[in-house]
């Protein structure tokens, strides 16, 4: 996902004249220029045109401008490379090699292929969310749990209904090859916006915005991640929502610990094997965060640049800061793998960090899930 702020003249100083035109066109803006290339005279040009059309037409361009420029970086543009390939779509391969930059190709799928290429965002912004709370419960078929998501739209309105939300929800669902993701779109309660309306300023602008609630079910495991606002509490509820509506069993949620902070306590043993497959050039204890058995101090730990692997690294920073593990207990611990760069660009990097009792920053990017995997093989991953 892109790091920095939308702004919109940054945005259409990357796009040519023609392909800025198709767009105008797509969005239903008359627009002709006989400048040649992308620059600011382009942009003055076209920004002068778009001011003439209703305010409506405006605000339509510029949210189809921020949906394809956040997309528009390198990562973003290969995986809609991938779902356009997967889906057997054709395209014009020389005419997409040729465009210029991340924010071109990105528009050059937003104007072609319009449903995949929404369909694509919301899959590639969820697969860059962080702060997924896990929970082991049942496995079950997949074709099985959809058939109840009217019940589960029910037990949603149940628990907002006490904070005037969720009058209207709709649940929808997003299926991939090892897990199913279900986003539960809810209508927030009343508020009153300030805006201009007919030119005038007004604070009484009646609105219900709509927020989501995340969940992602891996069948084959049985682990149900969910990513929601409101707190612990929150997700419990609707961790409970999910198991007794979808899953159709008995919801007992207890908190699982998922990660073995236990392993990371016995430090001196503690090894990160690797295969020639796994591709990984090597991996690092980078930090702790402690809590002292008797004082209940917090204490964190983060090692900086260091020429050795594994946890070597943190065992020689806890010798020089005279630290013996046995007296605290590990609430977090954080890995750094760097895996071989087999093709062009910087090594792939992944920066993990774990907390309990179940709580995880990795994303569901391809290189993420391998880092899951590996975890697993260590024995960090209990679930």
């Amino acid at each position: 996902m892109t790091t920095e702020a939308f702004t919109p003249i940054n945005f259409l100083l990357k796009i040519s004249p023609d392909l800025l035109i198709q767009y105008a066109k797509h969005e239903g803006i008359t627009f002709q220029t006989k400048i040649k290339e992308a620059g600011e005279e382009l942009v003055e040009e076209f920004l002068a045109v778009l001011e003439k059309e209703s305010e409506e037409k405006r605000e339509l361009f510029w949210l189809g401008s921020y949906q394809i420029d956040e997309i528009g970086t390198g990562n973003g543009c290969d995986y809609l490379l991938n779902r356009i390939t997967e889906q057997g779509y054709s395209f014009d391969r020389n005419l997409f090699q040729n465009l210029k930059n991340s924010k071109e190709r990105a528009l050059y799928f937003y104007l072609n292929f319009y449903e995949l290429f929404t369909e694509t965002c919301d899959e590639y912004n969820i697969d860059n969310m962080q702060g997924w709370r896990g929970e082991k419960t049942v496995s079950k078929n997949c074709d099985e749990i959809i058939k109840n998501i009217f019940e589960l739209e029910q037990g949603l309105k149940e628990i907002y209904k006490k904070e005037f939300k969720g009058n209207n929800l709709k649940v929808k669902y997003i299926r991939k090859e090892d897990r199913i993701i279900f986003i539960g779109f809810v209508e927030d309660s009343l508020t009153n916006d300030i805006a201009f309306k007919k030119g005038t300023l007004s604070n009484r602008i009646p609105r219900k915005p709509v927020f989501a609630v995340y969940y992602l079910y891996r069948p084959k495991e049985g682990i149900l991640e969910v990513k929601a606002k409101g707190g612990k509490r929150k997700v419990k509820h609707l961790q409970e929502a999910f198991i007794r509506c979808l899953l159709k069993e008995e919801a007992n949620i207890i908190e699982n610990v998922r990660y073995n902070f236990d392993l990371v306590q016995n430090i001196g043993e503690l090894e990160f094997p690797v295969a020639r497959t796994d591709l990984v050039e090597s991996v690092v204890l980078r930090g702790l965060r402690l809590v002292h058995n008797s004082s209940k101090t917090r204490l964190s730990i983060d090692v900086g640049n260091v020429s050795s692997t594994g946890a070597k690294p943190m065992i020689e920073t806890l010798k020089r800061m005279n630290l013996d593990l046995n007296d605290y207990r590990v609430t977090q611990f954080k890995l750094e793998i760097i895996f071989d760069n087999i093709g062009k660009g910087q090594r792939p990097k992944v920066t993990a960090t774990m907390s309990y009792p179940n709580i995880c920053n990795l994303k569901e990017r391809e290189i993420d899930i391998k880092v899951r995997q590996l975890l697993k093989k260590w024995n960090l991953d209990l679930f």
